[in-house]
C-alpha cells in the first residue's frame, strides 16, 4: 500500500496565513502519521537592507570607541544573521511543541537564500513528498508589485503542493 505522504514540508513566514498552513498540515498529517518539516528561510538580502545608513554609522562608532577605550566591542551589524536564525529557531520550536505533545513528528529546519528556491532544495534535501504552503492571494497589480513565493514553488516543486488560501 502507497502512502499519500510520509514527510510533509511546511515552509513558514510567521503570518497568520503561514499559521494556517501548519494548521491544516498538522491535521493531514495525524492521520496519515506522517512527518511534518517546518521551514524557515531567512532573506539574507533583507537582513543585509535591514541596517540603515544611521545604523552603520553608529556601529563604526561604538567599535572605534571599544577600541579607543581598550574595552570588548559589542556584537557588530555583520552578525545580525545570526541573531536572526536563533530567532526563527526559537519561533519554530514555539510553533512545534504542540504538535510534539500531541504525538506527531516535527522536525524543525531554518536556511537562509531566496526563499523561491530554498523551499524546493528543501524539498530536496529532507524528502518530502508534499509541501503545504499559504499564499497571500494577490492577484493582478498586487502580484506584479509584491512577487509570489507560491507560484514559483507549485512550478518547480518536485511533489505535490497543497495551498492554503483564505479569503
Amino acid at each position: 500500500m502507497t502512502r499519500f505522504a510520509s514527510r510533509i514540508l511546511v515552509p513558514t513566514d510567521f503570518s497568520p496565513r503561514s499559521e494556517q498552513a501548519w494548521s491544516a498540515a498538522q491535521r493531514l498529517a495525524a492521520p496519515l502519521g506522517a512527518e511534518l518539516v517546518l521551514l524557515h528561510v531567512l532573506d539574507e538580502a533583507d537582513l543585509l537592507r535591514s541596517l540603515e545608513p544611521e545604523e552603520r554609522r553608529a556601529e563604526a562608532w561604538s567599535q572605534h570607541s571599544a577600541g579607543e577605550l581598550n574595552i570588548a566591542p559589542g556584537p557588530r551589524a555583520s552578525e545580525s544573521p545570526m541573531t536572526a536564525q536563533k530567532w526563527a529557531e526559537e519561533q519554530l520550536e514555539q510553533r512545534a511543541s504542540s504538535p510534539r505533545v500531541a504525538g506527531l513528528t516535527v522536525q524543525t529546519v531554518v536556511r537562509a537564500g531566496d526563499p523561491r528556491r530554498e523551499i524546493i532544495a528543501a524539498v530536496k534535501a529532507v524528502g518530502a513528498d508534499l509541501i503545504v504552503l499559504s499564499t497571500h492571494g494577490r492577484g493582478g497589480v498586487g502580484r506584479l508589485v509584491y512577487g509570489s513565493v507560491a507560484d514559483p514553488v507549485i512550478r518547480a516543486a518536485p511533489c505535490p503542493v497543497l495551498v492554503v488560501r483564505q479569503p
